[in-house]
């Protein structure tokens, strides 16, 4: 039996706190953040906090305990660059995470910029970003 998937929006407590249990040195949201979840068969699979948000760029940060689905991916791109109408993404991330580096690399962030001596255990952090016009999945749609 195939599992059943779905797209969370409108939980964002529940998907922030899932999320900062996955990160590590994990240090707080700011304001308001927005979220979308992916759920598998009922449990909370994956998910994307956004942040900061400036009318040009928005931060996000993903964890995820398992594969993506195309239409968790699709979500993921759609809400800021289409939603929220930003140009630009970015992820902050403790260069020693080298999975969630892996991850963003990926889908297509691209380094951007790098805070020397700046991660909890001493190391650097690494900015990804992303514009819009570089975004493959948006071409995926939310059907496919």
């Amino acid at each position: 039996m195939a599992a059943r998937c779905r797209l969370i929006f409108d939980a964002n407590s529940r998907i922030a706190d899932w999320c900062e249990a996955r990160i590590e040195h994990f240090s707080g949201w700011g304001s308001d953040p927005r979220c979308i979840g992916l759920e598998v068969d009922g449990a909370l699979r994956a998910g994307v906090v956004y942040t900061n948000f400036s009318g040009a760029n928005i931060f996000a940060s993903i964890a995820a305990d398992g594969p993506l689905t195309r239409k968790f991916m699709f979500a993921i791109f759609w809400c800021p660059f289409v939603q929220f109408g930003v140009r630009h993404i970015t992820c902050s991330i403790e260069e020693s995470n080298v999975k969630s580096v892996h991850l963003c690399t990926r889908m297509g962030f691209v380094l951007r910029g790098r805070l020397p001596e700046a991660a909890a255990d001493g190391g650097d952090i690494v900015l990804m970003g992303m514009l819009r016009r570089d975004c493959r999945f948006l071409s995926w749609g939310p059907n496919r």
